[in-house]
């Protein structure tokens, strides 16, 4: 016996050594990160990259900025459908009490509140690896999003998919355990259970190949976002700029060859309009 409480605190203070040294290492490598990349000052982003900073009201504010984490756990759970870039209104901000969203966010925050309060209040006393893993998953998903949340500090984005990186292992974690615990213990769930992690695997390596796909080339990561935000006009006008200069290098190498001219307006044509250049042409 005390042997095990030796041995549980050489364990804990191991720990304490461990954490003090990953975040003193942490705040060194923010401050490098500062002092090279802004020259020491903090950065600076437009209005226009993340519009949600500019409602007045505070609480629609707070309101907006949940359905933003929302929207975060939405994509980690259902990674379908995927975009480069959610700047410039193409996610639009709740400022009333009509918007259906509002509902939405307040179920949330219900869901959340009592996750929290299940897990680290009620089931506290029961010390078993499962409540601690739940712990762990709701700790490492908060501590991981929260300093890109608008919460504390501005950022210069409303959505990005980077920010999934983390708190997806949270995610992952939770979801195996999950399923263990259903699947693994009863023999005739068994099969079910590993065909439907088969099932899982197999649908996000199709989407993975399919993504790095559309990340080959800038034209093809722009067509994508499109497809999946067409109301988002940084990417439309993107798009056109590629197109345009695309279609005036290759209409100027094509010289006296009008057959070839022809083909390449044809071509152009179809992907965007530019009549008015070939008026001029």
């Amino acid at each position: 016996c005390s042997f095990g409480k030796g041995y549980n605190q050489m364990t804990r203070d191991y720990l304490y050594k461990r954490i003090y040294l990953l975040i003193s290492i942490s705040f060194i490598i923010l401050y490098h990160r500062i002092i090279i990349l802004n020259n020491g000052t903090s950065a600076y982003f437009p209005p226009s990259s993340n519009h949600f900073r500019m409602i007045d009201s505070i609480f629609f504010r707070f309101i907006s900025f949940s359905y933003i984490a929302f929207y975060h756990l939405y994509k980690i759970i259902f990674p379908y459908s995927l975009c480069i870039d959610y700047s410039n209104s193409t996610i639009k901000t709740i400022e009333s009490f009509d918007d259906v969203r509002f509902i939405y966010v307040v179920i949330s925050w219900l869901v959340v509140l009592l996750a929290i309060l299940y897990v680290f209040f009620i089931n506290i006393k029961k010390k078993t690896v499962k409540n601690s893993i739940y712990q762990w998953c709701m700790i490492w998903y908060s501590l991981s999003y929260l300093p890109a949340s608008n919460m504390f500090i501005d950022v210069g984005f409303v959505v990005a998919e980077r920010l999934l990186y983390m708190p997806s292992i949270a995610f992952c974690i939770f979801l195996t355990f999950i399923l263990y615990q259903w699947f693994y213990y009863q023999k005739k769930w068994r099969f079910i259970f590993w065909s439907f992690i088969l099932l899982i695997t197999s649908c996000y390596i199709y989407k993975s190949l399919n993504r790095t796909l559309d990340w080959t080339s800038r034209l093809s990561i722009s067509y994508s976002g499109i497809a999946e935000q067409p109301t988002n006009s940084k990417l439309q006008i993107g798009l056109g700029a590629m197109l345009y200069y695309r279609f005036d290098t290759e209409y100027k190498f094509s010289k006296n060859n009008k057959k070839k001219k022809l083909e390449i307006i044809d071509k152009y044509t179809k992907q965007m309009n530019i009549s008015q250049y070939f008026q001029n042409a």
